[in-house]
């Protein structure tokens, strides 16, 4: 009994996750786009490493959300769960170090981070 109550819980908290995960990425889309699109166009010309790594880090995220909803339907709930918390933690990591290198950015005085008055 306890471990039928066990395998119904993960496969609680994995849908939950899964769901959480999916509606994120689905949000995320647009400016993930927008970031590789901005990576292709950057100077010195689209070359094979401008391509392939920016395209790869935006497609990740969707494949791993892949993986995890068809480990789910196949019933294997502890990969699916693990899948699924995969691009969040990413996503967390991302926002942490960019929100750091805006800071250090402002304070170490980047001019387009400062605010310029002219005519003054």
């Amino acid at each position: 009994m306890t471990q039928m109550n066990d395998q119904d819980n993960l496969r609680k908290q994995a849908r939950l996750m899964l769901i959480v995960a999916s509606v994120l990425l689905i949000l995320a889309a647009p400016a993930l786009l927008v970031a590789l699109v901005m990576s292709l166009a950057a100077p010195g010309g689209p070359s094979l490493f401008a391509i392939v790594v920016p395209g790869g880090l935006t497609a990740l995220p969707y494949l791993s959300i892949a993986a995890a909803w068809i480990l789910y339907f196949r019933r294997n709930y502890r990969w699916a769960d693990l899948c699924a918390k995969a691009p969040l933690a990413l996503f967390l990591i991302l926002i942490v170090v960019s929100t750091g290198a805006t800071v250090l950015g402002s304070v170490l005085g980047f001019p387009t981070l400062t605010t310029k008055t002219y005519g003054r």
